[in-house]
């Protein structure tokens, strides 16, 4: 059904990134056949061949960098989207952060994947603020960098860093101004006064210290 749908709208079913790629005719072919059956919501068939490229078939080498790169974060997704799974969805993105998947172009996709998975599962938001910060040092231009700006000012505020949080907050509202996404920048300052105003603006390190 969203086979035939994806037709009738005339939905290109691959990423053309990775099919682009691709240096053989047997590498496109299974990257097509993967994603149509992701498309298709046959996930065993499509997982199948994603991991294929991961382990590095023979029959399917040499695998580029980025055909290899994009498996790795097409396996990753899967995964963390079963519960049981997301051990294994944060290991496979973390790989993202070593070369030579560091250097893919799919790299910020999973960069900023992962601070929101490590947040949305284990509710950490120190170690997603880590994610959030990598990403818009090393991808500061990426398409992705005005949610992982949003999520760092809000992750600064939920650990009442309150400078942290003013200076995110600030520099959100300047660098994303006139972009669609009013409601962010209105939710983030909003977030930021109740801090304010709340008096809890000591931060958990400066806690310790005073102990």
């Amino acid at each position: 059904a969203n086979l035939k749908a994806g037709c009738r709208r005339k939905v290109i079913p691959w990423d053309v990134r990775a099919t682009d790629s691709c240096k053989t005719d047997a590498q496109r072919l299974a990257i097509k056949l993967a994603d149509l059956y992701m498309y298709a919501a046959r996930p065993e068939r499509c997982l199948e061949i994603y991991h294929r490229f991961e382990t590095g078939d023979p029959l399917l080498t040499p695998i580029p960098n980025d055909l290899k790169a994009y498996c790795v974060l097409r396996l990753a997704l899967s995964s963390a989207q079963s519960q049981r799974d997301v051990p294994k969805a944060i290991k496979l993105y973390s790989q993202f952060y070593d070369a030579p998947l560091a250097k893919s172009v799919f790299a910020p996709d999973a960069i900023l994947r992962l601070g929101v998975l490590v947040f949305n599962t284990k509710r950490d938001s120190i170690e997603a603020m880590k994610h959030y910060k990598y990403f818009l040092n090393h991808f500061p231009d990426h398409p992705g960098a005005e949610k992982a700006m949003y999520f760092y000012s809000l992750e600064a505020i939920r650990t009442k860093q309150l400078e942290l949080a003013r200076k995110s907050v600030d520099e959100f509202c300047r660098r994303f101004t006139g972009s669609p996404n009013e409601s962010w920048r209105r939710d983030a300052q909003d977030e930021l006064r109740k801090l304010e105003q709340s008096g809890e603006n000591v931060t958990t390190t400066e806690k310790e210290r005073r102990r």
